[in-house]
């Protein structure tokens, strides 16, 4: 999958596999992206190095989009965790090979201020074509 380019202050330009739909999402200032190595092929079961995004809009609320490149998990419900220590969100993704936009709503900002992603997904994830992104809300 090529490089996808730096995308213009405050815009998201995700891309997805052919045939999907998207909702675009764009505002003047907030929109963090974040190293997409921290989850460039992270074992089953491991966990990501430690995540610290910014709050400078003073936002209650984020949303955490992470797209991964084409992979297929073999756990029998696969899942994408976030977890600060002390508290956890999960989402349960679909099985089969193809790649995936998952997105964690709703998301406190101070547990986005230092989390780490967990791969519960029986499967190592893709080496490349990753991308996450925090959206306050």
């Amino acid at each position: 999958m090529p490089e996808a380019p730096e995308p213009p202050l405050g815009l998201t330009v995700l891309t997805l596999p052919e045939g999907s739909t998207a909702n675009n999402i764009s505002t003047v200032l907030g929109v963090v992206p974040i190293s997409s190595s921290t989850i460039n092929g992270l074992l089953s079961a491991a966990s990501s190095v430690s995540i610290s995004v910014s709050n400078s809009t003073s936002a209650t609320n984020g949303k955490l989009i992470i797209c991964l490149g084409a992979f297929t998990p073999v756990s029998a419900t696969p899942k994408i965790t976030l977890s600060d220590s002390t508290n956890s969100y999960s989402i349960t993704i679909t099985t089969g090979s193809s790649a995936r936009r998952i997105e964690f709503n709703d998301i406190p900002m101070t547990f986005l201020a230092n989390f780490t992603i967990i791969n519960e997904t029986g499967s190592t994830l893709p080496a490349e074509g990753n991308y996450l992104y925090v959206v306050p809300v």
